[in-house]
């Protein structure tokens, strides 16, 4: 009995302070006395962390030492996004809120609407950029809810950690715990890129291949590797480098730098393969990329982050691969196309990668990974070369694709990993920028996904209404500058 009345009388003194919002501190998971949630002005010149910090709860950065993400609670998000517009102001900076799918420069929209949106989603990302719009300061934060005994609950649905107790104080001090969900290895990323504008390729191309039959869908500029290095920075900070693998120049607007690194196949590629314009080819030396990470992700070009995604997003904690696997196409469907003599040749592709997984392990893969980023490894691909060294050697003296080739980092590698047990099913969702959603994406915000894929298939490539939406849409959803970008650009 005395000891029910004892923790009747912890549980109301932490009510209490709950109901005051800048009452006594909360007791966090990373043994240091929590601060209070401030009420005074912020002194000129604070940064975004110092704002951010005044509230975080502290939950992953005591886990695993992340630096960008933060945990608040539900009822702190009015105070913290006032606390951000006052810094931003002291310092002269733009401040920008992303949540539920939307990107917000702070002022267009109240803050009343932004916290509804941000309680939804469970996570926001806040961002500091000067007035070329190139990022100076960049947090995601989870929000945490009240929850019974006591306790803090994470919103979003993939937190890595789900529910804390309200004034448990940590454990060990500083000392970082290790978390199954947390990842702590380097991941780069990958890109492969073509411009059919470009003399030097046009040139490369030539002796092999009339450029009046390319097909314009797969070689139109949108600018989109621009668009898609903005959103690496913007909701991937984590990234490591990135690497452009390609056989043309770069653009006007690129800079390379130790992080952003322009990579020509003749680095990667051995040269009795060369020219190469066969992507299936391509892909299979991506893991020899010089100075790659062991973990890296491979983005085509027209792949875009549409929100805040972390090293969980791609592998798990041990470095198993994620696959995003989708229901919208089979392989029974491409081998109905193949025999009605229908099918396009990257559709032959994957049906040719599905019958060789069957002969090895007599299973037939029936899913297509989604036309989002591939989660890879080094030593997964070659384990690859090593499975099966005849048929990836075909694929790469293709030098254009075929319908005889094998498609294998978007369709064997994934099906592969998971069969082996080096990987395993994720669970990424992406929404499409082309002429069947144009209309849409026009009167309403985009739907709150983790990926994003400008599609311009079928007559997209040459209809100008799509590209001039694609062009504005693309801009307003990803707005800052990347540190690969010229300051003039």
């Amino acid at each position: 009995m005395p000891r029910r009345r004892e923790r009747a009388g912890r549980a109301g003194k932490v009510l209490r302070a709950l109901r005051r919002l800048a009452g006594r501190p909360l007791r966090c998971p990373s043994g240091r006395e929590p601060t209070r949630i401030p009420s005074e002005p912020l002194e000129p010149g604070a940064s975004l962390d110092d704002v951010v910090r005044r509230f975080d709860l502290g939950v992953k950065s005591h886990l695993a030492g992340e630096t960008y993400r933060s945990d608040v609670r539900d009822r702190d998000l009015g105070p913290l996004i006032a606390a951000v517009a006052a810094a931003a102001r002291g310092r002269d900076l733009r401040a920008w809120i992303h949540a539920g799918g939307q990107v917000t420069r702070l002022g267009a929209a109240g803050a009343d609407e932004i916290v509804v949106r941000a309680s939804r989603a469970g996570r926001l990302r806040l961002l500091f950029s000067d007035d070329r719009n190139r990022l100076v300061e960049n947090v995601c934060v989870d929000v945490w809810k009240p929850a019974p005994h006591d306790s803090w609950q994470a919103i979003a649905a993939d937190a890595p950690v789900a529910r804390i107790r309200a004034e448990t104080p940590g454990s060990g001090g500083e000392e970082r715990l290790p978390v199954d969900s947390l990842p702590q290895f380097p991941i780069d990323a990958v890109y492969t890129w073509v411009n059919a504008a470009d003399p030097g390729w046009r040139a490369l191309v030539s002796p092999y291949r009339d450029g009046t039959m390319l097909e314009p869908e797969r070689f139109v500029q949108l600018d989109e590797l621009r668009y898609s290095m903005r959103s690496i920075e913007t909701y991937a900070p984590w990234i490591r480098r990135i690497h452009v693998l390609t056989n043309c120049r770069p653009p006007d607007w690129f800079v390379p730098s130790d992080r952003m690194r322009w990579v020509d196949h003749s680095a990667a590629i051995d040269e009795r393969y060369l020219p190469s314009f066969n992507s299936d080819a391509i892909e299979t030396f991506l893991h020899r990329v010089p100075d790659l990470s062991e973990h890296f992700v491979y983005f085509n070009d027209d792949f875009l982050l549409a929100d805040s995604v972390f090293p969980a997003t791609f592998f798990t904690s041990e470095g198993r691969t994620k696959a995003f696997l989708g229901t919208n196409m089979s392989t029974l469907f491409l081998a109905q196309l193949a025999r009605a003599g229908e099918a396009d040749d990257w559709q032959s592709g994957r049906l040719n990668g599905a019958r060789l997984l069957q002969e090895r392990f007599g299973v037939l893969p029936t899913l297509l990974h989604r036309h989002a980023p591939y989660a890879l490894t080094r030593s997964g691909w070659q384990a690859l070369e090593t499975e099966f060294p005849s048929q990836v050697e075909a694929t790469r003296r293709a030098r254009f694709r075929t319908h005889e080739v094998v498609t294998w980092t978007a369709f064997v590698y994934p099906h592969y990993a998971m069969l082996t047990g080096s990987g395993v099913l994720g669970r990424g969702d992406q929404y499409q920028i082309s002429t069947g959603t144009m209309e849409r994406l026009s009167r309403q915000p985009p739907p709150a996904r983790e990926f994003a894929v400008v599609a311009p298939f079928g007559t997209s490539a040459n209809d100008m209404a799509f590209r001039a939406f694609a062009t504005r849409f693309l801009e307003r959803q990803w707005p800052f500058r990347s540190s690969a970008e010229h300051a003039d650009a």
